[in-house]
């Protein structure tokens, strides 16, 4: 396979992924308002697993196609390039950029903690049913411990999550029934799979073609392709002065890519892989985390375009190095 050809197969995965994610979120989401799901429920699952579909996708083909590197550089370039290039970029465009929630504080205590346990436990180059099982448990343990204080009271609705009430009200007034949420469920289930199949094939030749390991292009072009959707939504998010919006996001879809996609993969295939992954980016992964969301411990909860900028080129860095 040629060098275009092969982005032109990435660029397509990237297309079909986000349609299929799409189409799979809408269902889901439908579905449950029409089950009388709590609307709490909905938005601290389905929303919050919504962006890390494409990942997942990708890094589970990769792993059953036997490309484990894609599989561990996905999920560890996905969360540094929506640390480190997300909230960076949005803060050098929307300065000072606010951590107004302080549910927040929880939530990114949470994702250092998943960074820490992704290094600890992958730290042998190898996860497998037992790692698998203990991402997946603590996931739960997230998520109940967030829904419960969302029923509380403790957490107040975020705009993300009132906005997708409004989608939703829509869609049942326009007669949209379970059995068709259903169709788009599994309508986009197999998009996913496409998308995912074209994007790791495409990927694969490049690494090839360029000489680079399956790694750096996981950690450089799958996992920005992949993280896309969250560029556009802080980008947007930002131009409508509710980038906390975009921050919650981000944060929420690091928590699940470490634990619910790796556990997911670990759990139906241990893998081996690239100690370098763990050893060197992971690390780095850790250090962007700190230093881009420490200000939200900090009594102003703000972080400046001059830090946004630090993190932003510090990344740009990171991803030259890696060449």
């Amino acid at each position: 396979m040629s060098l275009p050809v092969a982005l032109l197969l990435v660029l397509a995965g990237l297309v079909v992924l986000a349609v299929g994610g799409e189409t799979l979120v809408r269902g889901a989401i439908n579905a449950s308002r029409l089950l009388r799901i709590q609307p709490v429920v909905i938005g601290l699952t389905v929303v919050a697993l919504a962006t890390s579909l494409p990942e997942l996708a990708v890094s589970l083909l990769a792993t059953l196609r036997g490309n484990p590197d894609v599989a561990i550089g996905n999920v560890v370039g996905s969360n540094m390039f929506n640390i480190a290039a997300i909230i960076g970029l949005a803060a050098m465009l929307f300065p000072p950029l606010q951590f107004r929630s302080k549910k927040l504080r929880f939530d990114v205590g949470v994702m250092i903690f998943a960074a820490v346990v992704l290094i600890g436990l992958g730290w042998d180059g190898y996860v497998g049913l037992l790692e698998g099982i203990i991402f997946l448990t603590l996931l739960v343990a997230f998520l109940w411990i967030r829904i419960q204080g969302a029923r509380a009271g403790s957490y107040s609705k975020d705009m993300a999550e009132t906005e997708i009430e409004s989608d939703l009200v829509s869609h049942v007034k326009k007669g949209r029934g379970v059995s068709v949420s259903v169709i788009s469920i599994f309508a986009g289930a197999v998009l996913l799979t496409g998308g995912a199949e074209l994007l790791v094939r495409g990927a694969v030749v490049i690494a090839l073609h360029a000489g680079v390991s399956e790694r750096v292009v996981a950690i450089t072009l799958v996992s920005a392709g992949t993280g896309l959707p969250e560029l556009v939504t802080a980008i947007v998010a930002g131009m409508r002065r509710q980038i906390s919006v975009a921050i919650g996001n981000v944060i929420g879809s690091n928590i699940f890519n470490v634990f619910g996609i790796l556990g997911t993969v670990a759990v139906v295939r241990g893998i081996s892989f690239d100690q370098q992954i763990i050893h060197w980016d992971a690390k780095w992964m850790l250090v962007f985390s700190v230093v881009a969301l420490l200000p939200i411990f900090k009594p102003s909860r703000k972080l400046s375009r001059l830090e946004g900028a630090v993190i932003f080129v510090g990344y740009i860095a990171y991803v030259i190095s890696l060449f």
